[in-house]
């Protein structure tokens, strides 16, 4: 039985050793894998605005603004806010509520919104489709959906549009 003892001892001790080696081996690369998450995440908050100059970047985080190739803007009456359509919000739903029965609820992707849902009676705006960067120019209503109904507007814009709304609101 000692002998017994004595391999299962040194069976623990080559488990642990082993365990002690994986354990070891994962430390050695998890910086590797964050260093390369941390890069991609980096070129991919380049490409958001790789197109833009650095005056508009500039002017945009002057602003406050996270910098985007586009932007969602959600009117309300003569309220507007600007929401960036990024990577990190792509997939989201933005619940838009005048009151808790009058809602719309939007669908923000990286360039591009849609009407997903709506309290309206006529359901017009949920017909509307898809706004983009590629088919603003081609669309009816262009970069807009509206729902008249809940007096919901929404608008893709540029980033210089933005900037040029942002300037006006300020004069008047």
């Amino acid at each position: 039985t000692q002998e017994a003892d004595a391999a299962e001892a040194d069976a623990e001790e080559a488990d642990a050793e082993e365990a002690d080696a994986e354990e070891a081996d994962a430390a050695e690369t998890e910086p590797a894998e964050t260093d390369a998450e941390e890069a991609d995440a980096g070129s991919q908050e380049g490409a958001a605005y790789a197109n833009l100059d650095e005056e508009t970047v500039a002017a945009l985080e002057e602003w406050g603004m996270e910098v985007a190739e586009s932007y969602l803007i959600v009117w309300m009456g003569d309220y507007f806010q600007p929401i960036p359509l990024i990577e990190k919000y792509d997939g989201q739903l933005l619940r838009v509520a005048r009151t808790e029965a009058d809602y719309n609820v939007v669908e923000i992707g990286v360039n591009r919104f849609d009407m997903h849902e709506a309290t309206c009676p006529d359901q017009v705006c949920l017909t509307e489709g898809e706004v983009t960067l590629e088919n603003r120019n081609s669309r009816l209503l262009g970069s807009y959906i509206i729902c008249m109904p809940n007096n919901v507007v929404l608008e893709l814009k540029t980033p210089e549009e933005l900037l040029d709304l942002l300037a006006q609101s300020t004069v008047e």
